[in-house]
């Protein structure tokens, strides 16, 4: 296994990389889109009696390339008053969730959600997780909410609990946990586009690349790796070929949802590339540790002072 690792770390050799926790203070959004998605979360939580304790924006407008059509994808974490954790009533919701086949994926996992209404929601994709919910999903290490917490469009973070809660992850998450998480959604765009040789989409190219970006960063680091397409293909030993397709997919979205990469030399250079990353990270990442650190007692008092208990 040594023969697989060594050119692997020895890409990242020729410069630093950056950790996405110690530089999650200084990202900043812009002051109008922050003020628009700030109404918003206020209005949801008036409407559901929560206090939101971490907001950010994912998808393309969290990365400065969305299309005309674009959703406003808007990710938060909120709190229930601490009373309603303790009573023999209905559990409170742990899901708020409005858009395309949110209230769906919601049932099918079995969480106990509630959809936002409203005509003026269109065009808004929200989903929030309870607290509890959260915390009990980062001492899984999920994947999906490392995403939320290294977005580089922080709307709120109420008395640091992102920061805390990104820490925790960074100390507590296994990762062979996380490689497999990776890897397994590269798997599933890549089978997407297993149509024709260079036969994908934009927005498939994206997720494709990030995926197995982020596995490569993760497997040659060891640190979790930052959310965003250009932070990942700016990673020492990336292929300058790479990293101008790149751009040029996001240069592609910002036109249309719809765009679609050629199928030329170029896409089918691209998509060998990637299956070739993927069978050498997947090798690569059954050495990584099936553990991390034990983050329980921390992940306990972090919720209870989320909820006023502390």
């Amino acid at each position: 296994m040594g023969d697989i690792l060594v050119p692997i770390l020895g890409t990242f050799s020729a410069g630093p990389f950056t950790d996405p926790v110690a530089d999650a203070r200084s990202r900043v959004l812009e002051p109008a889109l922050h003020a628009l998605v700030a109404a918003r979360l206020d209005d949801v939580a008036r409407a559901h009696g929560v206090r939101v304790l971490y907001a950010c924006l994912t998808g393309s407008r969290a990365f400065g390339w969305p299309a005309p059509d674009s959703d406003m994808d808007v990710r938060f974490i909120f709190a229930h008053p601490a009373i309603r954790y303790l009573t023999l009533g209905e559990a409170p919701p742990d899901v708020i969730t409005h858009g395309p086949g949110r209230t769906c994926a919601a049932a099918e996992t079995g969480d106990s959600h509630t959809e936002l209404e409203g005509s003026d929601l269109e065009g808004w994709d929200l989903e929030g997780w309870d607290v509890r919910k959260a915390l009990r999903l980062l001492k899984r290490s999920n994947i999906t909410l490392h995403e939320w917490l290294a977005s580089p469009a922080i709307v709120t973070d109420a008395a640091g609990f992102g920061d805390d809660a990104r820490a925790l992850l960074a100390r507590g998450a296994a990762r062979a946990t996380v490689a497999r998480q990776y890897l397994g959604l590269a798997e599933a765009v890549r089978q997407t586009s297993a149509t024709g040789a260079a036969d994908i989409s934009a927005k498939h190219a994206a997720h494709l690349l990030c995926s197995v970006l982020s596995l490569r960063w993760l497997v040659a680091t060891g640190h979790l790796p930052p959310a965003g397409l250009m932070q990942l293909v700016a990673a020492p030993g990336v292929p300058d070929e790479i990293g101008d397709m790149a751009r040029e997919i996001a240069a592609a979205r910002r036109q249309t949802r719809a765009a679609r990469l050629p199928a030329d030399e170029r896409t089918a250079r691209m998509l060998a590339w990637i299956d070739r990353e993927m069978a050498t990270l997947g090798e690569a990442a059954r050495l990584l540790p099936e553990r991390g650190a034990d983050i329980a007692t921390d992940a306990e008092r972090l919720f209870h002072a989320a909820i006023g208990w502390a």
